[in-house]
């Protein structure tokens, strides 16, 4: 399927809300006394607290979701985006066993920060993402060499902490195709419940299969539910801006060779 056909088009905005979704309620379903207990403790909140969501490998068509009764697979996820920390990590071994630290990483995805005794012989990052020369795709390798990550927070009804769906690499481009189609309706991502669901893709250069991240809109926020999220999104702030954990990072490196990343794979 072309890059074109992936996209979230206009018509595919509109929606048509179910009686059960008009239906008065407490905004996102919390009752305001909760609101403001919950609110407080925010800050205080560690990310390592909240449920991490991988997105599965080899073309896999479910999330794993870890519940109190063990792991269960989710075909979708639904809620309401409530912010987006993008990262990125390079490791100059290919392929790896282990989780290994990044040789560069970058916790904005703009500023990279690297170990120089492990560049010696071969050329350095510079230190600024966009024009570092391993955040751009190598014919040599086939791919990007400098990962990039989206941690994605999602505010799932009914829920007080958000999750944090981790995107991988293949799933980048399609994350930006829905914030530009988002834009060109006149609308945020903090507007709606968003439907996160999984497709398998074929890499045209080795073959592999993995998977890719789609984004659609589920229904539009009414506008009690728009003033509480703009709330949430305040407390929340600081949260979403702590740094990301060193052992995550290291996780991804096992990642590597299914994330092939070439010009018109998807």
């Amino acid at each position: 399927m072309s890059k074109k056909a992936d996209k979230v088009q206009p018509q595919a905005l509109e929606v048509i809300e179910s009686k059960a979704e008009l239906m008065i309620r407490p905004p996102f379903g919390v009752i305001e006394e909760e609101w403001q207990e919950v609110a407080q403790n925010l800050p205080f909140i560690n990310r390592s607290n909240l449920m991490k969501i991988k997105c599965p490998s080899g073309g896999g068509l479910s999330f794993t979701i870890n519940t109190l009764d063990g792991p269960k697979p989710a075909t979708e996820i639904v809620g309401t985006v409530v912010g987006i920390r993008p990262y990125r990590a390079h490791w100059i071994e290919k392929e790896s066993k282990e989780n290994l630290p990044p040789n560069c990483s970058s916790q904005d995805a703009q500023n990279g920060i690297f170990d120089s005794a492990a560049y010696r012989g071969i050329a350095e990052p510079t230190g600024n993402c966009s024009n570092c020369p391993y955040s751009a795709y190598s014919k040599d390798e086939g791919r990007v060499p400098c990962k990039k990550y989206n941690d994605i927070f999602i505010l799932q009804e009914d829920q007080m902490l958000p999750i944090i769906l981790r995107a991988a690499p293949t799933s980048d481009s399609v994350i930006g195709d829905y914030m530009f189609q988002l834009t060109q309706a006149k609308t945020g991502f903090q507007n709606m419940l968003t439907r996160f669901t999984l497709k398998e893709a074929v890499s045209k250069q080795s073959g592999k299969k993995y998977s890719v991240m789609v984004l659609s809109r589920a229904r539009s926020l009414n506008p009690e539910e728009r003033i509480f999220i703009a709330q949430y999104k305040g407390k929340a702030a600081a949260l979403i801006a702590q740094p990301i954990e060193t052992v995550d990072i290291e996780a991804h490196a096992i990642d590597i060779p299914a994330h092939v990343e070439a010009p018109g794979d998807f």
